[in-house]
C-alpha cells in the first residue's frame, strides 16, 4: 500500500479499522500531533478497541481526555537485578561473584529499567574488575546513552524551566516545595507554573512537602551544566562539587579567573565540614544564590558585601556561627535555622536591617 501525505494516511486508518476491534500502542509520545494524525477519534477504531499511549508529559494525556491515567513506578530490587542478569548474563540470575556488584549496579540505576538494559547490555561479558571499574566511572561520569534519552524531557522544556529544573538539581533536590518557591521567586522564575510543568513531564515529583527527582535526573542535569565549561568551573552557572568550588576560589587571583568566575550564578558548600570561608569569595561578583548550610565556621569573611547581586544565603545548622559581618544590601531573605548563639546573630541580623534601611 502506499500512502501518499498524512491526510491520506488518516483517511486510510479511518476507513480501513472502524470495523476491527484492535489494540493500538503508542510510546514515547511528547507532542500531541502524533497522537491527532494516529488516533484522534475513537470511532476511528471498532467497538471494543484500546489505545495505550506511554509519555512523559501527563498534561498531554489531560488535553486528552483520556478514560485513565496510571503513573509507572519504577522497578523494585528483585525485578531490576532480574532485568540486569538477563541483559548482563543471559540468565535469570548472576553468577555468585558478580552478585555485590550487581547489587551496586541496580542501587545505582534506582529502579529505572532504560538504565538497567543499558547498562547491563555495555556490561555483558566483561570481567568483575571491569564491572568494579566501570560503575567507579558512572559515579562521576554518567553513560552517555542514558543520558541522551533523559534529556529529551528536558529539551522539551521553554528557558525558564530549564533554568527551574536546573536550580533544583544543583541546589533543591529534597528540599521543602514550599522555601523553594519563595527562593525561585525572588529569581523572577516564575516557580508555580515552571514547577508544575516539571512535575508534568516527570522531571521531578513532590513527596509530601519535599521536591524528589531520581538520581540519574540529577545527575543528567548536573551534566548538563559541567558541559557549559567542563575546564574551567569557574564559568560554568552553578557549582556544588566541592571540588571545582575550591579549585575557584583557591585560584581566582588571576584576573582571568574572576573575569570567568563572572558568570557563577549559584554555589552550593552544604555539608562540606567548612571551618572558615574563604575571603576570595567575594569576588565571586555574579554570585545570586548560596548555600553555607551545615558546616563548622563561626563567622562569614568581610567580602561576602562585596557580593551585589547575592539574593538567597543558607546558614541552616551552621552550629558553631557566633557572628555576622554587613551583608550585602540586595539580599532578600536569609534562611538560619538552628544556628550557634542564637540571640547574638539575630540582633546582628536586626542590626544589618535597620543599617540597610538607611
Amino acid at each position: 500500500m502506499s500512502i501518499q501525505d498524512v491526510c491520506h494516511g488518516v483517511s486510510v486508518i479511518e476507513n480501513r479499522l472502524c470495523h476491527k476491534r484492535i489494540l493500538l500502542i503508542l510510546d514515547d509520545v511528547n507532542q500531541l500531533d502524533q497522537i491527532n494524525k494516529l488516533a484522534e477519534k475513537r470511532i476511528w477504531f471498532g467497538s471494543g478497541s484500546r489505545v495505550i499511549i506511554t509519555t512523559r508529559d501527563r498534561h498531554l494525556l489531560e488535553i486528552l481526555e483520556v478514560e485513565e491515567i496510571f503513573d509507572i513506578e519504577g522497578l523494585n530490587y528483585n525485578e531490576a537485578l532480574h532485568l540486569l542478569s538477563l541483559k548482563a548474563f543471559k540468565k535469570v540470575h548472576p553468577p555468585k561473584d558478580y552478585i555485590e556488584v550487581s547489587k551496586d549496579i541496580v542501587y545505582y540505576a534506582n529502579g529505572l529499567p532504560l538504565a538497567i538494559e543499558i547498562l547491563g547490555s555495555f556490561l555483558f561479558s566483561r570481567s568483575i574488575d571491569k564491572w568494579k571499574s566501570i560503575l567507579n566511572k558512572l559515579k562521576e561520569f554518567p553513560n552517555n546513552e542514558i543520558l541522551k534519552v533523559l534529556k529529551i524531557s528536558f529539551d522539551g522544556l521553554d528557558e525558564v524551566e530549564k533554568e527551574i529544573f536546573l536550580h533544583i538539581v544543583c541546589f533543591f533536590n529534597h528540599k521543602i516545595k514550599n522555601d523553594v518557591v519563595k527562593i525561585l521567586a525572588y529569581l523572577h522564575l516564575s516557580p508555580n507554573v515552571g514547577m508544575e510543568v516539571l512535575v508534568e513531564k516527570s522531571l521531578i515529583k513532590v513527596c509530601g512537602n519535599r521536591l524528589w527527582m531520581h538520581d540519574l535526573l540529577q545527575q543528567m542535569g548536573r551534566d548538563i551544566v559541567y558541559q557549559e565549561c567542563p575546564k574551567e568551573p569557574g564559568k560554568r552557572s552553578k557549582l556544588w562539587s566541592f571540588r571545582d568550588i575550591n579549585n575557584v576560589l583557591t585560584n581566582n587571583k588571576t584576573k582571568t579567573t574572576v573575569k570567568g568566575a563572572c558568570s557563577l550564578t549559584g554555589l552550593n558548600l552544604s555539608d562540606c565540614n567548612l571551618k572558615v570561608i574563604s575571603d576570595d569569595i567575594g569576588s565571586l561578583f555574579s554570585l545570586e544564590l548560596l548555600d553555607l548550610s551545615r558546616n563548622d565556621f563561626v563567622c562569614l569573611p568581610e567580602s561576602i558585601i562585596q557580593l551585589s547581586k547575592l539574593k538567597w544565603v543558607v546558614l541552616d545548622n551552621c552550629t558553631s556561627l557566633r557572628s555576622l559581618p554587613k551583608l550585602p544590601l540586595n539580599i532578600e531573605s536569609i534562611y538560619a535555622e538552628g544556628i550557634g548563639c542564637v540571640d547574638y546573630v539575630v540582633s546582628e541580623l536586626v542590626e544589618w536591617i535597620m543599617w540597610a534601611l538607611n
